[in-house]
């Protein structure tokens, strides 16, 4: 196999930005991203069943100033030199995301769907185009790990108290029946149910993980106690969640991490290959549409008893379905829940796939395919060599979060349509294009 050293040929994004407004772009974007993941906690008035919050505000005059320092400082065509491959292919996706506006059927379902889409993609998108260094992706991580530790907070008020925030439909459990069995020991914190703050959790596993074990000077002794800290409440919540992927998910990344550790010990260096970087995304793509057309023909293997797993298959089922129907065009934005609730096949009126990849699919078909699972192998891959050549916690903790994404993401009903998902996707887009640390294994 031929093999060289490669990297990305997208310009750093520091050429972007003059040093005095870095600090304060990287507050900002802080923020924008903060005001995201809480979303509706911070709902400041409701005007006809639709919510202002906090980042529905602030979103659109951080973009408008954006927008005129850029234009203003000449930096438009250094962002678009800036921009990896991997966020062009989700700004695509975004795009075809829109044009499927002129085929769906409901529309005010289609322009909330998409919406909260284009708004989860441009924060993404800045929070990878401010990342431009270790330092400025370790900030973004500490208030991660801050939200991290307040949710925690707030699941456990949940838990002793058996009282919720009103975001929480935990709130409304004695109007919805269907939810009083999850007693007391349930918490969802400021999300709307508990597998959302389980798997929000989950994805902070990996670098938490890897700042409490792999050694690193920089780090005092009583902060990486503090992450592991952090990880083992993590999966006390979710056990108490009863959420079961989003807690396989955090052991099998904790698993993953130490792996990591211990094979960065017995390799030299690893060297980049195109060939094989082309390998894993052919391969990743092909496997995405084989399990698709594989739920077509499989009959469901569970019974109706086994509710949750059979439910699970049945909506994996009618999502594939669509995909074929569709010949892989897709339903549109906003019309596969009320496609999938009203299709032959059997999913107990419910409409949300619980699958992310069965939601690009019947959402968006081959395009929505491709370019999320090349975004991912991509990034994988690149991400994989600079994690085995660095052994920095970063890499390491990044890596195998993105390993185990795929996995995490189906724990919620649409884990797309959250800022999570996306936060930590771009997130790990943005270490995957920095330069791998020397000396920081010891």
């Amino acid at each position: 196999m031929k093999s060289g050293h490669f990297e990305s040929q997208t310009l750093p994004a520091r050429y972007l930005w003059d040093s005095q407004i870095t600090t304060k772009l990287t507050a900002a974007t802080a923020l924008l991203m903060v005001t995201a993941i809480l979303g509706p906690l911070l709902t400041i008035v409701t005007i006809s069943g639709i919510s202002v919050s906090v980042f529905r505000l602030y979103a659109p005059i951080y973009g408008l100033l954006l927008a005129r320092y850029l234009y203003t400082h000449n930096r438009v065509q250094p962002l678009i030199m800036t921009i990896p491959i991997p966020v062009w292919l989700l700004i695509g996706l975004g795009g075809y995301a829109t044009l499927s506006l002129v085929f769906v059927s409901g529309l005010s379902r289609a322009l909330f769907e998409l919406i909260t889409l284009l708004t989860a993609l441009f924060v993404g998108t800045m929070l990878c185009l401010t990342a431009d260094s270790q330092a400025a992706v370790k900030r973004y991580l500490v208030v991660i790990f801050a939200l991290v530790a307040s949710a925690q907070l707030i699941a456990f008020w949940e838990i002793f108290t058996d009282s919720h925030l009103h975001t929480s439909r935990l709130f409304v459990k004695e109007v919805l029946p269907r939810h009083a069995r999850l007693g007391s020991d349930a918490a969802s914190a400021w999300f709307n149910n508990q597998n959302n703050l389980s798997y929000f959790l989950a994805f902070a596993v990996g670098p938490l993980t890897a700042y409490g074990i792999v050694p690193d000077r920089n780090y005092p002794t009583i902060a990486r106690a503090g992450c592991i800290g952090l990880v083992f409440l993590s999966v006390v919540v979710a056990w108490a969640n009863r959420s079961r992927l989003a807690l396989v998910s955090m052991l099998l990344t904790v698993c993953l991490v130490v792996c990591l550790v211990v094979l960065r010990r017995t390799i030299d260096r690893v060297e980049w290959s195109q060939r094989l970087k082309r390998n894993v995304v052919v391969g990743s793509v092909f496997a995405g549409f084989a399990i698709i057309l594989l739920l077509v023909v499989l009959p469901n293997p569970f019974s109706e008893s086994t509710l949750s797993l059979w439910k699970r298959w049945q909506l994996a089922r009618a999502g594939a379905s669509l995909f074929v129907d569709s010949y892989g065009v897709g339903v549109g934005v906003g019309n596969t829940q009320a496609a999938v609730a009203s299709g032959e096949i059997a999913t107990r009126q419910t409409g949300e796939l619980h699958n992310w990849l069965l939601y690009f699919a019947s959402a968006f078909g081959i395009v929505g395919v491709v370019t999320f699972l090349t975004t991912l192998a991509i990034t994988c891959y690149e991400l994989g060599i600079r994690a085995l050549n660095s052994g920095s916690a970063l890499f390491i903790g990044m890596f195998a979060m993105l390993l185990v994404f795929p996995l995490n993401a189906l724990a919620p009903s649409n884990a797309v349509l959250t800022h999570s998902f996306w936060v930590f996707l771009f997130l790990a887009i943005a270490v995957s294009r920095l330069p791998s640390a020397e000396g920081d294994w010891e």
